[in-house]
This record gives C-alpha cells, sequence and structure tokens, in this order.
C-alpha cells in the first residue's frame, strides 16, 4: 500500500519549497511552474522502498481531494499509468527517481 501524501492547499509559488520535506526542496525547477499558487500532493521522502512508488490508485484518491486545478505533485517515483492521469489537468510532477514502473509490477512487489 502507498504511503499516503500530505496535501497543502493555495500554497503561494515562493512558499512552496517550505511545504517540503528536505530531501524534496531541490527537485522543484520553479522554471516549469507557470501559475502564482499551487495545491501541493507531497508523498512521503523515504526512499529504497516501495510503498514510496505512487501508483494511479493513490493519485486519484489524493487528486479527488485537492480543490485547486492548478496541481504540484511530489514523491519518490511514480508509475506509469499515475503519470499518464496526471497529463489529464494543469499538474505538474517531480520525483526523485525515473525508474520505469506499472502499477502492476509494482504491485507484485508489494504482494509478495
Amino acid at each position: 500500500m502507498a504511503q499516503k501524501p500530505k496535501i497543502f492547499e493555495s500554497v503561494l509559488k515562493e512558499d512552496i519549497e517550505k511545504k517540503l520535506p528536505r530531501e524534496f526542496k531541490k527537485l522543484i525547477n520553479f522554471t516549469l511552474l507557470k501559475n502564482s499558487k499551487y495545491s501541493i500532493i507531497c508523498y512521503p521522502a523515504m526512499q529504497n522502498n516501495s510503498t514510496t512508488i505512487v501508483n494511479s490508485r493513490s493519485l486519484t484518491k489524493a487528486l479527488q481531494k485537492v480543490k485547486s486545478k492548478s496541481i504540484l505533485i511530489i514523491a519518490h517515483n511514480f508509475t506509469e499509468e499515475a503519470v499518464v492521469l496526471s497529463k489529464e489537468g494543469d499538474i505538474t510532477l517531480f520525483s526523485q527517481s525515473d525508474f520505469f514502473w506499472t502499477d502492476e509490477s509494482i504491485g507484485n512487489i508489494r504482494n509478495k
């Protein structure tokens, strides 16, 4: 099961780093952020743990809780299905790893 994210609403662009764990602060490329405010979905920053890889189910649940249309999502890694899901709106993803996962492949590891 994936970790539950922290969700922050209406965060000013210049205050984004204040909401993030130390490990994620360096990931943010501010040149990609075009809006003045964002909702932030931030998953725990634990490396080398399959629970830190966000699948589409976990992301769907988190997105249902967000009110803003401009969304910033930060995690250790995302499955391919979660990445595709994020392309459906004004969503920007940042991750520590770009290792290729699918919902099925991470499910196989979590179910062992």
